[in-house]
């Protein structure tokens, strides 16, 4: 849930030969992935490597069906 530790994750799992792939919320208490600091750590993932996804909670988002 932090996109610092994220980073420090995928460093590590690059170091070991390990592929993941992120996914990230649009909407979260937890960080906002439209500030300059979180659009650089998923820079800096993607940089390294891996996959950036978007992780959607439908629960936060009304959907009408009409």
């Amino acid at each position: 849930m932090s996109l610092k530790k994220a980073l420090n994750i995928a460093k590590f799992e690059y170091k070991n030969n390990v592929r993941s792939t992120y996914f990230v919320l649009l909407l979260t208490n937890l960080y906002n992935i439209f500030s300059n600091e979180s659009n650089n750590i998923l820079k800096e993932i993607l940089m390294i490597g891996y996959n950036v996804r978007l992780h959607f909670d439908e629960k936060k988002h009304y959907i009408s069906n009409a």
